[in-house]
């Protein structure tokens, strides 16, 4: 329980909008963020980010991807965090 889960997109080069499904319910719910890696960068940018118990369902999510270069897209890497 409330381990990092991190899943990693392929190289893309955007603008790009990315389309996803997400579901947190739950009391322990914590964070799913979406980071952004610029492939010659070792930092990563936090593009979107959903907090706490959101409901008994799946929704469905949107992000705009503007950066140019060469980049991946994770939740950390798509980094899902529930901590």
């Amino acid at each position: 329980m409330n381990q990092p889960a991190q899943l990693l997109s392929p190289l893309i080069r955007g603008p790009k909008c990315l389309h996803f499904y997400y579901y947190m319910n739950g009391s322990d719910i914590g964070n799913l963020d979406l980071l952004l890696w610029p492939r010659e960068q070792q930092d990563s940018y936090l593009i979107w980010r959903r907090s706490g118990e959101q409901g008994d369902m799946w929704l469905k999510a949107s992000v705009d991807v503007g950066y140019t270069s060469e980049s991946r897209v994770g939740r950390e890497q798509m980094f899902i965090r529930a901590v």
